[in-house]
């Protein structure tokens, strides 16, 4: 089970480890290294962005099978070792496009679905974990979330009280539009969970006005020093004298 921890740890692992997005990957399904994991890197890229610890399994689990489950199951315990506040097993659905394909701010992405596994005796927990994530999404991105779906099973969330699976998208969809959905979906994260974001990085384009900015700074008082003993030595052929002074006497002393 998720334990007491006073770390910000975040779960991930792929159950089907083959799932494909077939307008990016060229195919439903790759073998062990399935565009799945694409997503799953968004994913654990963007909470690490905001200020969570991320411990994101990449184990196969193939073939893709009724025992994959069986498989999976020694990587979600592994994980949970951890203590992390949640554990996330992503995957991508098997229907038509327009099921989860939507639009955010101008950018094509897929929405995210819930499952919960009601045959668990955490059941009311999961559930209870997909609403808060549903509505704190719904929030802070509303039409992100396309749903939360009880299906028959155990999804392996009888190891802990939030554990959840997410479609991201369908085969059909975009991958790199799952990758847009589900950053999206991180974003509502610190809140279900009690977490403060971190502080924004200064973005590079400020960066480089800032040192736009010293770089100007440093000419004035060099073009100010030139014109001051200008002034002094009436020439400029002086002023240079006068530097090349300053500088060797600054030499002599080191």
């Amino acid at each position: 089970m998720i334990g007491r921890s006073n770390s910000h740890i975040i779960g991930i692992y792929h159950t089907h480890s083959d799932e494909s997005y077939v307008p990016s990957d060229g195919t439903d399904s790759i073998y062990a290294n399935g565009g799945i994991f694409k997503v799953g890197k968004v994913f654990d890229k963007k909470l690490r962005d905001i200020g969570f610890t991320v411990n994101h399994s990449l184990r196969p689990h193939d073939p893709h099978d009724v025992n994959a489950y069986y498989r999976s199951r020694r990587t979600a315990a592994e994980l949970l070792q951890k203590k992390p506040l949640a554990l996330f097993d992503i995957h991508r659905d098997a229907v038509p496009p327009q099921v989860y394909a939507t639009s955010v701010k101008g950018q094509d992405i897929t929405r995210v679905k819930f499952v919960v596994g009601r045959t668990n005796p955490n059941f009311h927990a999961n559930l209870e974990f997909a609403k808060q994530l549903k509505a704190a999404v719904d929030k802070k991105h509303p039409d992100v979330v396309q749903g939360i779906l009880i299906a028959k099973s155990d999804f392996n969330q009888d190891l802990a009280p939030r554990s959840m699976l997410i479609e991201v998208g369908a085969h059909t969809n975009y991958r790199e539009a799952a990758q847009r959905g589900i950053a999206l979906f991180a974003e509502a994260l610190p809140s279900v969970l009690g977490v403060s974001p971190k502080a924004p990085i200064p973005t590079a384009p400020e960066s480089r006005g800032a040192w736009k900015a010293v770089i100007w700074g440093v000419l004035l008082v060099a073009a100010a020093l030139l014109g001051y003993l200008y002034m002094n030595t009436g020439s400029v052929e002086g002023a240079v004298d006068q530097i090349r002074n300053l500088f060797s006497r600054i030499k002599r002393k080191e």
